[in-house]
């Protein structure tokens, strides 16, 4: 039986997942790596430190999955950051991730007669930090060397594959996320490199999602214990890849996930003219779309926390959200507003800020838990009305990620939505996906179909509690921002 590799280079790990060709699992492995700030706002990753993480997670999936020879190869991660690699294949500056905020001011300034509404109309987004077109056009103004060195402009999942085969290309999954991709015909587009002073030959061809685009280099073969020529597709972005593990479109769901950050996806049909700034439309790995909103700060908020309340630990998260039991929904009137970087949706605003509110003497550590995991939930619904529409509209809701495996958070965000929220049995989504694209590439097919679902169900009680507080904190984030 064939067996395909899903390779997912997410904001704080790479992980691999070994799947055999009935779709069963048959080991995953992660390699953790960090985020540099050199000043602040600033968010940047070393491109051989994901390369290290991807090789050793590789060559520990697939030993744990007893060594079977890989058909094909699937990659997926992160969205929008910028890899600028020169002639010889060297990457001339540390990668900009989507984190970033420097650009935060410079996303305001377009060129006479351009406005934002006219830029999401094409590019499916607003201007906003973090996205390839304005790190670029910040290192075109600012490292003069390095934009001079620079031959190619790689979104993050594409510097892997480049790594595994020698060819550099991206597929509109992911370049939908640039601001330089007209997400109605799926291509590069001039109109919007003017926008933002882009050289459209630093852009590498674009594939779709399931078209091999080389085989594993010799290098490549060695560092990952694979054998070389094995095919690699051009695989997807994070979001479109969890879409396609979900299958969103074909079960009618919507999905809600919660790792560094937090995401809502929506399967569409057409993209829309019109959307609010914060809701992106991106395009999906089979020729359609998804709508999309963002907190950028969901489970980084956690991660913040831990590091506030215990910085010689090593960020035991389950034992932290443990804590929050100590206190009563609510978490006696304290509210937090979870935009350590930024806000994304529902309203686009680099600049907006975190807080506690309402904090007073009375309130300790099971309510300052308590907080974060209610306010990054609160971010979410907001999230949710404004992707989706009110809650009579929703649809089935999904939950991945890992701040959702927790059963605590889970139950928060239940209570705070008002509806189930139904979660896989596994716990791999975009690196799934990514090996269901690889199977396609090579003409067969991963059976995803049935995956069972566990439903947490909200309280009547905390829900009606719930209302309340989303109500405030709504009137707060909008004041604060």
């Amino acid at each position: 039986m064939s067996t395909y590799l899903g390779i997912d280079l997410g904001t704080s790990s790479a992980r691999a997942v070994v799947v055999a060709g009935s779709g069963k699992i048959l080991a995953i492995s992660s390699r953790s790596y960090t985020i540099q700030s050199p000043q602040s706002g600033w968010a940047e990753q070393n491109v051989s430190d994901w390369w290290g993480a991807v090789s050793m997670a590789v060559k520990e999936a697939v030993s744990a999955a007893g060594g079977p020879p890989v058909s094909a190869i699937g990659v997926t991660g992160q969205m929008h950051g910028l890899v600028l690699v020169d002639e010889t294949g060297d990457c001339v500056r540390p990668a900009i991730i989507w984190p970033d905020q420097r650009t935060g001011s410079r996303a305001a300034v377009l060129a006479d007669g351009v406005s934002a509404e006219w830029v999401q109309q094409h590019a499916g987004m607003p201007p906003a930090a973090g996205t390839l077109a304005l790190s670029l056009d910040w290192v075109r103004r600012n490292e003069v060397d390095s934009y001079r060195k620079a031959r190619t402009a790689l979104l993050p999942k594409d510097y892997i594959r480049f790594r595994l085969t020698g060819t550099a290309a991206s597929e509109p999954s992911d370049a939908s996320g640039s601001l330089l991709l007209d997400v109605h015909v799926q291509q590069w587009s001039p109109k919007l490199a003017d926008v933002f002073d882009a050289d459209l030959q630093l852009l590498p061809p674009l594939l779709a999602s399931t078209d091999i685009a080389g085989g594993l280099t010799r290098n490549a073969a060695l560092a990952l214990g694979l054998h070389e020529g094995t095919p690699v597709v051009a695989g997807g972005s994070d979001q479109a890849t969890v879409a396609e593990a979900l299958e969103l479109r074909r079960l009618n769901r919507v999905s809600i996930g919660m790792s560094s950050g937090g995401t809502v996806l929506r399967p569409v049909a057409t993209p829309s003219l019109h959307m609010e700034p914060g809701v992106h439309t991106l395009c999906a790995v089979d020729g359609t779309w998804l709508q999309m909103g963002a907190v950028l700060s969901a489970g980084l908020s956690l991660a913040w926390l831990a590091r506030i309340l215990n910085p010689s630990s090593e960020h035991a998260y389950d034992e932290l959200v443990a804590e929050s039991s100590a206190s009563l929904p609510g978490a006696k009137g304290l509210i937090f507003i979870p935009n350590l970087r930024g806000e994304r949706t529902p309203g686009l605003n680099a600049s907006a800020t975190a807080s506690f509110r309402n904090l007073t003497y009375e309130h300790g550590r099971p309510e300052l838990v308590r907080a974060v995991l209610e306010g990054v939930s609160f971010a979410l619904r907001d999230c949710m009305e404004g992707t989706v529409g009110l809650r009579q509209d929703w649809p089935e809701v999904v939950g991945f990620g890992g701040g959702l495996r927790n059963q605590a958070w889970r139950q928060i965000l239940a209570d705070v939505l008002g509806v189930p929220v139904g979660m896989t049995r596994q716990n791999e989504h975009s690196a799934v996906g990514a090996a269901s694209l690889a199977a396609a590439g090579i003409g067969q097919r991963l059976p995803l179909d049935n995956i069972a679902l566990d439903y947490t169900l909200p309280t009547p009680d905390r829900t009606e509690l719930y209302e309340e507080h989303f109500a405030s904190y709504r009137q707060l984030s909008r004041a604060m921002a």
